[in-house]
This record gives structure tokens, sequence and C-alpha cells, in this order.
């Protein structure tokens, strides 16, 4: 499934983390959020010794609309070294104000960002295969699928990604082709390539 190897302590340093992006719409993201609060604690003089050998952390880009936005917070956060990223109200969905995947895509495609780790709810995901957007290169960027089935029941209170509500329109959902599986602890890893 994965290639995991140990890097020694001295080579640490050389290596980078990757770039945590964020869709908050509304900019509620916490100052005491985990992500920001490793960062912060990277910097600090104070935290020296072992951990700052380690590759330092990101701080996070958040794309917010720019419309529907926490004012107020923006400055905390930008104050803390954040970027904050204001998605025109034209590239935002008109009923959610959430902003487009298109936009995100094309604004970090323009600063060398070519690859994503993308981990979301059902809105999020459900975007990556809508077919009826214009994406950069004329089809949805999901290159690779990692679904985790636990055997947990969920119940009334689970989320899960629409569908279209006819059933032509179902069958040409995207399924995975050479699927690979691999079971850790009670759950099951699915790796494949979406048919799209």
């Amino acid at each position: 499934m994965a290639l995991v190897r140990y890097l020694p302590e001295e080579q640490l340093a050389s290596t980078e983390n990757p770039q945590p992006i964020i869709l908050d719409t509304h900019l509620r993201f916490p100052l005491s959020a985990r992500l920001l609060q490793q960062a912060l604690a990277y910097r600090d003089p104070a935290g020296g010794g072992k951990a700052q050998r380690r590759p330092a952390p990101r701080m996070p880009w958040i794309f917010a609309s720019h419309a529907a936005h926490d004012p107020q917070r923006k400055q905390q956060l930008e104050g803390l070294g954040t970027t904050i990223v204001l998605v025109p109200h034209e590239y935002c969905d008109t009923r959610t104000h959430n902003p487009l995947l298109q936009f995100v895509l094309g604004y970090l495609g323009q600063r060398g960002i070519r690859r994503l780790m993308v981990e979301g709810g059902p809105t999020i995901i459900g975007s990556l295969f809508a077919p009826q957007r214009p994406f950069p290169a004329g089809r949805p960027p999901v290159d690779l699928c990692v679904v985790t089935v636990s055997p947990s029941w969920v119940g009334p209170a689970g989320k899960h990604i629409p569908l279209p509500s006819q059933p032509a329109a179902r069958s040409s959902l995207p399924r995975l082709s050479d699927p690979v599986y691999q079971q850790f602890g009670p759950d099951i890893v699915v790796l494949g390539r979406p048919n799209l």
C-alpha cells in the first residue's frame, strides 16, 4: 500500500512538510488549532533543541469567502502568520458562499502546487467528482482514491456524498479500477484509480 522509510535525526532538517490548505468559508478556523500552534511553537526560540532540527511546520493557507468571512478573525490569523485568500463572490457558490474548487485549484497551480492529498467531508469530496464543472485540464483532478471502510454503525447523524437522483446518472458514477485492499486493525483500506 505505501512505503514508509525511517529518516535519521540528522536528515530530518533537509526534508519539507507539505503546505496545509484549508477551505473555511466563514473563517472560523480556531486560533487554538493544533495545525497553527505547532507552527508557532517551532518559531519560538524557547522551543529549541531536538524539535528545531525537524522540518518546519508550514503555516496554513486558508481560503474564505470575501462576502462571508469574519474580518476580525482574518486580522488575528494574518497577525500570526497565516495566509488568508479571500475568494471573490463570482468564484463562490451562490447559495452557500463556499469557494469553488476550480478557483482553489487554479490558485494553487499558479503557485507551483501540482499534487494534493484531500481530506474532507461530503461537500469537498463530491466537488472533486462533479463532471458539470470546468476543471483545469478539462477533467476532475482525481488520480487516486484511498477509501477506508470501518465496521462501525454511523446512524442518522452520518453524512454522505450527494448522489444524482436519476438512475441513469448514477450509473455513470466513477468506480475504482485495479483496486488494492489492505487491512489495518479492524479497518479495510481500498486504493484504486477512479474511472472518470
